[in-house]
């Protein structure tokens, strides 16, 4: 449910959907978009093409995408809505001297595809748990998709970096150094969403 309201209030084209009721095949799509990646983004690859060759018998054929389920991303660019290939918002590579070797981010379909639920989760305030293997690039995802979204002023981003020996007192100082006091000032509600980023280390052997 959470996945096909974060499409629905993130598309800017969904209106087709949630003005017209009756656009079954639009919904339709939608939901097997949600439930692919909502269920099987969660397993390993190992069982991630058993279960999705599963799931493809329950869904009628001609609606599914010819590859699989994980090479596209779903939109309302049509009223009833259509699978496009990550590729579509692959950004461009381009090298900045500005930047260090770890900063340089070579864009790829996962790269897009992450960035893409990021943003997504992020515009409607969904909180993200991003785990995986040590060296896969998750800190380098969300840092430049933040990046991103702090030079299009749509964001103020705050990094924590916790150790077992964080203190909630280092925490309390960390987020008030970065905070500006006002007195005496109305300001405006401001709403922050909560992204984690934890690294599974597998044990040496020897």
């Amino acid at each position: 449910v959470d996945f096909i309201h974060m499409i629905l209030e993130t598309d800017p084209n969904a209106k087709c959907v949630t003005q017209d009721p009756t656009n079954r095949k639009g919904l339709e799509k939608l939901f097997m978009f949600a439930f692919f990646w909502a269920v099987g983004s969660s397993l390993t690859d190992t069982f991630l093409d058993k279960f999705e060759q599963e799931i493809q018998k329950h869904f009628p054929v001609n609606d599914l995408p010819r590859r699989s389920m994980y090479e596209y991303f779903f939109e309302f660019s049509k009223p009833e809505g259509e699978f496009r290939s990550w590729e579509h918002i692959m950004p461009e590579f381009t090298f900045s001297k500005d930047k260090t070797y770890f900063q340089l981010v070579v864009p790829t379909k996962d790269t897009a595809k992450y960035s893409w639920m990021l943003e997504k989760s992020i515009a409607i305030l969904n909180p993200v748990f991003l785990t995986g293997v040590t060296g896969t690039g998750k800190t380098i995802i969300v840092s430049q998709t933040l990046e991103d979204l702090k030079q299009k002023g749509l964001i103020i981003p705050l990094a924590l970096t916790f150790s077992a020996k964080t203190s909630s007192f280092q925490t309390q100082m960390t987020i008030e150094s970065k905070s500006v006091s006002y007195t005496h000032l109305t300001l405006p509600t401001i709403y922050s969403v909560q992204i984690s980023v934890v690294s599974v280390s597998l044990q040496n052997k020897y």
